[in-house]
Formats: structure tokens, C-alpha cells, sequence
């Protein structure tokens, strides 16, 4: 008796088909993405936002399965008393934590960060590499328990976009050129010595740091807005860079002890040893500044980050200035205000 046979190949062809067939008809519709740039820009205060909001239970499922989220954060672990490691650990930018910051003052708000993660996937990484963030798998639709999809709030935002001649002013799409070199000191900090500590209120100190490895200081440029401080074996912090781009090969912080990391450094004295990664962030256009009137604004301890651009303004031999053929602001005026 003969259980099988051989498939001819006009048979495995028409099973292919109907595999296929069926396939494409488990597809539900999908939407309609090629203006989903322009609608998620234009409706950025959409009501949609606020109405799928409470339903998010903040589970982090939809980072957890996504194939393009990438955010993570550093756990500093001590092995003994002279050694430690620093161990990546997936992040969500859905969590109340991810963009807190000290004293617990949260900028995003729960709706803000809902609609990042939509964003995310369907403007801001298309402008960066060129290509959308989604790849439409399905699979945070599919874990969410509350059912929110990507998908209905793509066609509800590209159906109330307004028309051509309504719409406001946004950002063109300009993608960066995605760099597949990844620098090996990336995410390891540099030693620095703490040569000072000046202390400025009962809860705010100044510290003086110096790389320990002196030619980084030679080769510093000030190109961003912070720090990443580490304390080793208990975490690392951003910290405001008050300095300016002319320096004797020392750095100077103000920490208020707010946190864990902090807390940690605050008990720290001089001689200690701790980490430093960056500059990171974008610095103040200078060259903008050039032969204009500039008028900085801080508030309290919120002075610190807008200090770099005090002393680069107040430098002596018109540091300011764009270039040396290029005038520097006629003005430079900084005001402190506080509530009393």
C-alpha cells in the first residue's frame, strides 16, 4: 500500500497560491502613511492623545515586543571593594521614570509620552535614518491590554489633518546619515579626580574635577549642553555643564543632593574618583549670537545650565564672536528671577 506520493510541481504551486491567498486576506486594511508625517506634526495637540491616555496602564509591553525600540539605561553593579561592571538594561520611554528628572519633576506628561512613542515610530527615526520606525508587526497591538492601535490612531490623525492651505509651519524632514562606527568609550566613563569641593548652601555643592588622563583636558571641546557623572558602584546622573570652553584643565559642577546619585557624590570628598562621559547634547548657537543683543533668563539653581553661555558671552578678548573677523553681541544682560 502507498501512503505517499511524490508532489508534482503544477500542485505544490497552486497550494503555494492558496497559502498566499489566505495570507493576504488575514491582512486587515492597512492605513495610509504616506502623509502620516505630516498629519502626527499637524496634530500634535490632537484629541486623540488625551483619549487613549487613561486607558494606558504605563505595562511597557508595546517597548517590550517592538523590534526598533532601542532605549535603555546603565545599572552600576560592585563586585567587591575594587571592582565593579556596568550592565545595560532595557528601558521604556513609557515609564513615569524615563524622563524624570531630580526632585521628581516629571517635563512629559503620560499623554506626551503616548504620543512620543507613536512619534517615535513614524516621524522622528524616518527623520534621523530615513526610513519609518514601524515595521508592522502588529505586536504591540497584540499585547496591549488596552487595546491601543497604532493603526486607528494613524488614520484618525491623516483624516483630520487639515488641507494644504491651513496647515502650520513644521520642521522639513531633513534624515541624519545613520553611522554604523560605534566609539568602544562610548558608555565607559573617564576617570576624573575631585581637586575641590566648595560648598555654595547646606544642599548645593560646587565640585572641582580633573581628568586623570591630563591630555583629555587638552583635547576638549565644549559641544554640548552636559555631563553624564558617574558614582561608581552606585549610578550615574546628567549634570549641567556651568563652565565655559576656556578652562586650565579643570571642570567645575553644582549638585544640589536631591537623589540617589547625589546623594552618593555629596558624601564624596576631595581625592575621590569618579566618572565623566560626554560632553552630550547640542550647544547654544553661538554663531548666531554674533553683533546681537542677548538676553539670558535662569531661575534659582536653574542658573547653572545657562552659566556656560554667561562666561562664553563675558570672556575676555570677545570670545563670543563667530570667528575672529566677527563681531561680537553689542550686549550681554543676565537676569536672575525667584519667587520670594
Amino acid at each position: 500500500m502507498v501512503f505517499f506520493r511524490p508532489v508534482t510541481e503544477a500542485a505544490l504551486r497552486a497550494r503555494l497560491g492558496e497559502l498566499e491567498k489566505d495570507c493576504r486576506d488575514s491582512f486587515q486594511k492597512l492605513p495610509d502613511l504616506s502623509q502620516i508625517r505630516t498629519a502626527l506634526l499637524q496634530g500634535f495637540d490632537h484629541p486623540v492623545w488625551e483619549e487613549i491616555t487613561p486607558t494606558c496602564i504605563r505595562c511597557t509591553g508595546c517597548t517590550a515586543v517592538c523590534p526598533t525600540c532601542t532605549c535603555f539605561q546603565f545599572n552600576e553593579e560592585r563586585l567587591d571593594a575594587q571592582s565593579g561592571r556596568r550592565v545595560r538594561v532595557k528601558d521604556s520611554c513609557q515609564t513615569a521614570g524615563f524622563t524624570r528628572n531630580a526632585g521628581w519633576h516629571n517635563p512629559r506628561s503620560k499623554a506626551a509620552a503616548v504620543r512620543h512613542r507613536i512619534m517615535d515610530k513614524l516621524v522622528y527615526i524616518q527623520d534621523r535614518f530615513g526610513k519609518k520606525g514601524c515595521v508592522g508587526c502588529g505586536r504591540c497591538i497584540d499585547v496591549c491590554p488596552a487595546g491601543i492601535d497604532i493603526r486607528k490612531i494613524a488614520d484618525t490623525v491623516v483624516k483630520d489633518c487639515p488641507p494644504e492651505g491651513q496647515r502650520k509651519p513644521m520642521p522639513v524632514s531633513i534624515p541624519e546619515r545613520a553611522s554604523t562606527r560605534i566609539d568602544p568609550q562610548l558608555f565607559t566613563p573617564y576617570p576624573a579626580r575631585i581637586v575641590a569641593i566648595h560648598d555654595e548652601t547646606p544642599d548645593i555643592r560646587r565640585y572641582v574635577v580633573r581628568y586623570m588622563d591630563e591630555r583629555l583636558a587638552e583635547t576638549f571641546r565644549l559641544t554640548g549642553q552636559f555631563f553624564m557623572v558617574t558614582v561608581f558602584g552606585v549610578g550615574e546622573v546628567a549634570l549641567s555643564i556651568p563652565f565655559g570652553d576656556q578652562h586650565d584643565g579643570q571642570f567645575e559642577f553644582c549638585v544640589k543632593k536631591v537623589g540617589k546619585v547625589t546623594s552618593a557624590l555629596a558624601k564624596l570628598g576631595v581625592g575621590d574618583v569618579i566618572g565623566l562621559r560626554g560632553p552630550y547634547g547640542k550647544g547654544f548657537p553661538y554663531r548666531s549670537f554674533a553683533g546681537r543683543d542677548v538676553l539670558v533668563v535662569g531661575s534659582g539653581v536653574g542658573l547653572a545650565p545657562v552659566r556656560t553661555i554667561i562666561v562664553r558671552l563675558t570672556r575676555s578678548g570677545n570670545a563670543t564672536a563667530a570667528s575672529p573677523s566677527s563681531p561680537a553681541p553689542r550686549a550681554m544682560r543676565a537676569w536672575s528671577t525667584s519667587r520670594i
